[in-house]
């Protein structure tokens, strides 16, 4: 079937409805996907390969706009433009009623940046997003690329499958499973954070079979064993903290794509948490017991039945009748109240790990890296984010505070452990709106 244009119009789905509600100068609810490549981008190709791949992908070519009830998201009859990489990474927007679209598509020299809202999709979805806007580029450039499901590379003729609009924490949504507990809120590092708008990357590029090597030593994932070193190096930072009297949790954020468990492949957001941790108040753990912790705690826990419970807390409050009737501005404060109870306050720090993002060969002698840049945070000061390509993997903490506190022991305590790590940093000064080059900072 021929693609036709088709107006768009859609609730915000469920994990979508917190972002525009949230956002301030700290924080915002963009997150980005960037690729390298072999060659120098030229812009003018990455503009028409956008032009082609946004009819293909409607359901983000749109504006978020306020309803008497809800926020939805409707048809933008904005072009899309692809612009220099000029600023800090993961920068806000300001306010809905702007209109602005909610990606960017960004380039400097050999790199394509995708910054994508969480109002639209999560990570799986930006990485298919970008992925398609990749494949087109290099068809221009010469490279021949087929459309492959394996690899979610589209028919870019064809129009957009039902299933990728579905809003599935709904779908899946079963009033009979027990809510969620609440859970206490979580320690949170003491750091000042910089001015608005500032975003410190620092990207550790470490060999994918060294990690493995000690994964399989301890028989957990690499997730378990990036979780259990955070959750090490913020019990030393708490030890350190004078004004932490009484001890509180430890506490990870780990997203879970939700598809791997009910065989669908929406392009809407479909991600929810495990949430690891270790009471200080207990003792002391050494690392090994840390380790032990998290990895039984998440092979109990990311799995579709402790998922539903998360999703019946979640969807249960937007359905609730009278919540539904009550009008948005004063909606609005019901749902800050909802993110501070079930929200950042009970993380000490999110780790989003994609795991390994595949290409076929025709565009893997082509694109040489991939790096994944979470979106800062005024609570938690720093988040990591982790992605694999090829033969490595590329760590990258976000952060909005002065301080490498944590980074600084992350990648000390991956040196003890005999992990070689390649350090780079965007070097950013305070006192600048512009971005510096990400700059090898040399071997940890």
């Amino acid at each position: 079937m021929t693609r036709q244009k088709k107006s768009y119009w859609t609730k915000l789905d469920n994990a979508a409805l917190i972002f525009p509600v949230t956002i301030n100068a700290w924080g915002s609810s963009f997150f980005r996907i960037s690729a390298m490549l072999d060659d120098p981008v030229d812009h003018i190709q990455l503009q028409q390969a956008l032009d082609r791949c946004i009819s293909r992908f409607p359901y983000f070519h749109v504006k978020l706009r306020q309803g008497a009830f809800w926020m939805f998201l409707e048809d933008s009859d904005r072009r899309p433009l692809v612009d220099q990489d000029r600023y800090y990474p993961c920068l806000t927007i300001k306010t809905p009623k702007q209109r602005e679209l909610l990606f960017r598509v960004l380039y400097l020299e050999n790199r394509v940046s995708l910054e994508m809202s969480h109002v639209l999709t999560d990570g799986f979805g930006a990485v298919v997003f970008l992925k398609n806007i990749l494949a087109e580029y290099l068809r221009l450039q010469g490279v021949s690329i087929e459309p492959d499901s394996e690899f979610d590379l589209f028919d870019l003729d064809q129009m957009p499958e039902e299933e990728e609009t579905v809003d599935a924490f709904h779908r899946f949504y079963d009033h009979r499973a027990p809510k969620d507990k609440t859970l206490p809120i979580a320690y949170q590092m003491r750091i000042r954070n910089s001015p608005p708008g500032v975003d410190h990357i620092i990207t550790g590029i470490v060999p994918t079979a060294a990690i493995l090597e000690k994964t399989r030593k301890h028989q957990v994932s690499i997730t378990e064993y990036l979780v259990s070193i955070i959750l090490y190096a913020l019990q030393s930072i708490q030890q350190e903290d004078p004004k932490e009297n009484s001890p509180r949790p430890l506490r990870l954020n780990v997203p879970a794509n939700l598809r791997k468990f009910y065989g669908i492949r929406t392009m809407k957001n479909f991600s929810l948490y495990t949430t690891p941790e270790i009471d200080p108040k207990l003792g002391e753990f050494t690392f090994e017991e840390v380790l032990e912790q998290v990895h039984h705690y998440m092979r109990k826990h990311n799995t579709e039945k402790y998922i539903k419970q998360q999703i019946t807390r979640n969807v249960g409050g937007e359905t609730n009748p009278f919540i539904r009737v009550i009008p948005f501005p004063i909606k609005q404060a019901f749902l800050r109240s909802m993110h501070a109870k079930y929200g950042e306050k009970q993380q000490s720090i999110c780790l989003s790990n994609l795991g390994r993002i595949a290409l076929p060969q025709s565009m893997l002698t082509h694109v040489t890296r991939f790096d994944f840049i979470p979106a800062g945070s005024m609570l938690t000061k720093t988040m990591l984010a982790v992605t694999g390509f090829n033969d490595s993997l590329y760590l990258s903490f976000g952060r909005v505070a002065e301080e490498p506190l944590l980074e600084r022991r992350f990648f000390a305590f991956l040196q003890q452990q005999g992990i070689p790590c390649v350090l780079e940093s965007n070097n950013t000064p305070t006192s600048s709106s512009r971005p510096g080059f990400l700059k090898r900072r040399g071997t940890s």
